[in-house]
């Protein structure tokens, strides 16, 4: 198989030694192999975009009380004689509002009300189609009725739902930790001192990113020397504290599958060894102690690759979502993506036009060797599953990287 002249793959050229598993064999290995953390219950107030760790029901109907459905007037069941709107009436006396008063969606509507208008002229003649604008105890949902389902992340209308049915505490699963060692003889942490030689560790700030984003919390054991004993360290460590491990490394013409000989040295029990994904081939996917292993390479474009096709659905699944399928959105191609390896997935990184519609994607240049360096130019990840050059003017479905902002 052809390798540069350091070592390096080919784009689209796994290392020696090691078989190709299909993307979708890998993801359903990791979602079947990665199970969710265990659960705590927490502040609603500290809830926003956790994870629900099971089914949350009403405790109460929803609305607990009667509630206007829209903004406007009131129209009040005793008024039968219509007088004119007064928008500054006083209250009457026998202590209820007056006709003309204001309400907005979601306030309070006393029993006296029968309606709620958008016209004054409506309401200050009694008019209004009974119980109209208006909301009874309950017409949403029931005591016990299901609110949140599990495997959801609290959005802002979640929260609000909840507090407004008084839940204080809500079940969800803790944050996923996930340790990430660098691994390479000449690697410095981006905090330390360069040694003649060495250069700052790249790869390991990339996931710690990444990982943050998914919703885990990342825990940098690295970077460490190429050698059995510091790797193993790092590892035990990791198996202590963390739920899953990803090290990152060179992943050149033996170096791969050195390393995961190493790796299956140390108890790490192989699940596959070879990704049939391009750029991004030499990965290795095991469990040690009923914990995922997962070895990715550390140039930028593989790592890329990876971290959206592979690390994003293990940190989903240890965090507990339902839906682990990334988001994609629809482009129209401006140029053809043309596959170096037919037969083998591709992945392309790509600009997004949205200024006007429809949305245009354009391969991006110096993908996959250059992509560190124009890494501001990465909109997302377009995929060709079967190897197939996409041509101009197709569409097709494009995944966000986690740095788009958007």
């Amino acid at each position: 198989m052809p390798f540069n002249a350091n070592g390096s793959e080919v784009y689209g050229s796994p290392p020696r030694g090691y078989s190709m598993t299909s993307l979708e064999s890998a993801r359903s290995l990791i979602l079947t192999l990665a199970m969710p953390v265990d659960t705590e219950r927490i502040s609603l107030l500290d809830a926003g975009g956790r994870v629900v760790s099971e089914d949350v029901p009403a405790p109460v109907p929803l609305p607990p009380t009667r509630i206007a459905l829209v903004g406007g007037f009131v129209c009040r069941s005793d008024r039968i004689a219509p007088r004119a709107f007064q928008p500054d009436a006083p209250p009457a006396d026998d202590g209820r509002q007056p006709l003309g008063f204001t309400v907005a969606p979601g306030d309070i509507v006393p029993d006296d009300i029968h309606a709620v208008v958008s016209s004054p002229g409506l309401a200050g003649s009694g008019h209004g189609e009974p119980g109209a604008g208006m909301a009874e105890p309950g017409v949403f949902s029931a005591p016990g009725d299901m609110i949140v389902p599990r495997g959801k992340p609290l959005s802002t209308i979640d929260v609000r739902l909840l507090a407004e049915l008084g839940m204080r505490r809500v079940p969800v699963h803790r944050k996923p930790r996930i340790g990430i060692v660098a691994i390479g003889d000449q690697l410095a942490m981006v905090d330390g001192v360069l040694s003649p030689g060495q250069q700052y560790d790249g790869a390991s700030p990339m996931l710690a990113a990444h990982i943050t984003e998914c919703g885990g919390i990342p825990i940098r054991l690295g970077p460490v020397p190429r050698r059995p004993e510091d790797i193993q360290f790092a590892m035990s460590k990791a198996f202590e504290e963390d739920d899953a491990l990803i090290l990152a490394a060179s992943t050149g013409a033996n170096e791969g599958d050195d390393l995961a000989q190493i790796l299956t040295k140390m108890g790490v029990e192989q699940r596959f060894l070879g990704l049939a994904v391009s750029p991004g081939c030499a990965s290795f996917f095991g469990t040690a102690r009923g914990k995922p292993v997962l070895l990715v390479p550390s140039a930028g474009a593989e790592l890329l690759s990876v971290s959206e096709l592979l690390v994003t659905p293990l940190v989903h699944r240890l965090a507990g979502l339902s839906r682990i399928e990334p988001r994609k959105v629809g482009a129209l191609l401006e140029e053809t993506l043309r596959c170096p390896v037919p037969g083998v997935c591709t992945v392309w990184a790509v600009q997004l036009k949205t200024e006007g519609r429809p949305v245009l994607a354009r391969p991006v240049k110096g993908w996959p060797g250059g992509v560190v360096y124009n890494a501001a130019s990465v909109h997302g990840l377009c995929i060709s599953p079967d190897g197939r050059d996409i041509r101009a003017g197709y569409s097709v479905e494009v995944i966000p990287v986690r740095t788009t902002e958007r």
